[in-house]
């Protein structure tokens, strides 16, 4: 069985909700997830699993060596949160009671270096041998993916605003009403601000004129498309 961990409620379940749907499954059979009072999978058929980083943990304290997964992985290890840094100490002492056991860290800013160094066990050789255990070296290894760079220009409000969502809601207006191809994602901090700008964007929108009106779309991870 398959475990990746995710920093967020949010992201554990639409993840979960869009690997499922790929694989042409529903949610709780092949691919489940498990959230703080929520757990959508079968023991029996369930094989890949999305978890938050604090319940990986609290399974730990049932199973010291998370005997019945055979692959973790740790996704967004960069935000270096209280439970990620534990998982990440603990998982590194596992890996040396389960041989077989395989670890996957993933992150698109994390400081490489350190994590190889920390996660490698070949120098802990000698001490093990004098213990009289078998010990197979464990050299992590790299893989980086190269993804597409687009230009990136940056703008600045030249005064602070007092409402930061009324402001980026105004913001995707005005892109808007320039025709400007193309769509506009807006990064908010949290679920509670999403219906905040659903409410101003529909009053900006009801002043558009009717040739010039779309609709406003969600996406599952909460921000807000504009189409």
């Amino acid at each position: 069985q398959v475990v990746c961990t995710q920093p967020r409620r949010v992201a554990a379940v639409t993840i979960a909700q869009r690997v499922a749907e790929e694989s042409g499954q529903e949610v709780g059979g092949l691919v489940g997830y498990g959230v703080r009072f929520e757990d959508v999978s079968n023991q029996a058929t369930t094989r890949i699993m999305y978890v938050t980083d604090g319940l990986l943990l609290r399974e730990m304290m049932d199973d010291p060596l998370l005997s019945k997964y055979s692959v973790i992985m740790i996704d967004e290890a960069h935000e270096r949160s209280l439970a990620t840094d534990t998982l990440l100490g603990l998982l590194k002492k596992i890996q040396r009671r389960r041989q077989g056991l395989r670890l996957v860290i993933s992150s698109a800013t994390l400081e490489v270096d350190r994590l190889v160094a920390f996660f490698d066990s070949s120098s802990v050789r000698g001490k093990v041998a004098a213990a009289g255990v078998q010990h197979v070296s464990h050299t992590p290894a790299v893989i980086s993916i190269t993804s597409r760079v687009y230009p990136v220009q940056v703008h600045y409000l030249l005064q602070p605003c007092s409402d930061y969502v009324q402001a980026a809601t105004q913001t995707v207006v005005d892109i808007h009403r320039a025709d400007v191809p193309g769509d506009v994602l807006v990064f908010l901090t949290g679920r509670q601000s999403a219906p905040h700008v659903l409410v101003y964007g529909s009053e900006c929108g009801s002043h558009m004129q009717p040739h010039t009106r779309h609709c406003i779309k969600t996406s599952p991870c909460g921000c807000w498309l504009w189409v």
